[in-house]
């Protein structure tokens, strides 16, 4: 990350066993299945769900290159808040309202109501759309559920802003905030507060996101040199020791070794020359970009394969790792068709509009 404006592949590939292991995850949780012979996502006494702080962790890693942007007044709130908008909910919003649709052909079909979230939601489907399904003012409907961590992701987004700006007047480090803001979301966990704006879920999103805004100041003043390499790979082998004793490790706070330790020490590893040099290839940059795309979609699927299964009365057999690893081929390749034919020409559509609105503006103003 010597370079904040350039695209890590590296850090891509990072993004892609994540979004992996998130679809193993529910995967499980969904169809149930468990293996004798291979990792479990779900039901272990690992909670494989903790894998979305390292989304969120990631996500702040990326953002720190905008604080120069922001404190120079280049960015303005609302133009801030409408490219992170334009970048996230339309494809949300698309998703959600395919998840609906989805849910309503498995209780065609089965005459049964989705046992996930599976009640039709108009008001859900509303929030979501606008990003605010979890951890604002409203109970989380469930609607595409994964999606709540969008909605605070959007959150945090704002706060970094406000935080910014707010440093910028005061003439100080924003980095205090940061570390404030990660404080408040580790109290969330501790005192199970839940509040608006400062839920369980808001704070899972404050520590690991804020977090990742710290990392990435360390790497842009200090780089990843031989020192922070060996560091973070001694690191990285002791958390991954302690996750072998599971009865040590179920005693440890869990998710805070992984936000504070394994996934920075990832994080930095493939930062680094060596790990940039390995993942050069441009293909993991383009597969990277569609994660976002699995992840939105791969919810929506569960429904409507239990639903095809119904109607061509084939009884599934999931005891068998290959029918997880089908099913994340088929979230890949929806996931890649969503990215290629419905996010970019949505996107194309969108810039079009706001050119059109920027120049009627200009021409009224003349």
């Amino acid at each position: 990350m010597s370079n904040n404006n350039s695209r890590s592949y590296a850090l891509d590939f990072v993004k892609i066993v994540a979004t992996i292991l998130i679809v193993f995850h529910h995967f499980q949780q969904n169809t149930g299945a468990f293996y004798e012979n291979f990792p479990n996502f779900w039901g272990s006494w690992f909670y494989w769900g903790y894998i979305v702080e390292l989304f969120f962790l990631l996500s702040g890693y990326f953002m720190y290159r905008y604080v120069a942007k922001i404190q120079s007044g280049e960015l303005s709130l609302g133009k801030w808040v409408g490219l992170r908008a334009k970048r996230l909910l339309p494809m949300v919003a698309i998703s959600s309202v395919a998840y609906e649709a989805s849910i309503l052909i498995y209780k065609a079909i089965t005459g049964t109501v989705w046992p996930y979230f599976g009640e039709l939601s108009l008001f859900g489907t509303i929030i979501t759309a606008l990003g605010i399904q979890g951890g604002y003012a409203f109970t989380n409907p469930g609607v595409n559920n994964p999606v709540w961590y969008v909605s605070i992701l959007i959150l945090c987004y704002v706060v970094f802003y406000i935080i910014c700006a707010l440093s910028k007047k005061l003439n100080c480090s924003p980095i205090y905030f940061f570390v404030f803001m990660i404080l408040l979301g580790v109290s969330t966990q501790t005192f199970n507060t839940n509040q608006p704006f400062l839920t369980v879920s808001v704070g899972r999103g404050y520590y690991s996101f804020f977090f990742g805004l710290i990392l990435a100041a360390f790497v842009q003043k200090f780089g990843v040199g031989k020192k922070t390499i060996i560091t973070s790979a001694v690191a990285l082998v002791a958390s991954i020791v302690l996750f072998m004793f599971p009865e040590q490790a179920a005693k440890e706070p869990l998710v805070y070794v992984l936000t504070f330790i394994t996934y920075p020490a990832i994080v930095l590893l493939f930062s680094s020359s060596i790990a940039n040099k390995i993942f050069k290839a441009k293909a993991w940059g383009v597969i990277g970009s569609i994660t976002f795309n699995v992840y939105l979609w791969h919810s929506p699927l569960f429904p409507l394969m239990y639903g095809m299964l119904a109607l061509f009365e084939i009884t599934p057999d999931f005891s068998g790792v290959w029918t997880m690893l089908v099913f994340t081929l088929v979230s890949f390749a929806v996931g890649a068709a969503s990215y290629f034919l419905i996010e970019k020409p949505v996107d194309k559509l969108i810039n079009r509009i706001i050119e059109k609105s920027t120049k009627k503006e200009e021409l009224s103003a003349q």
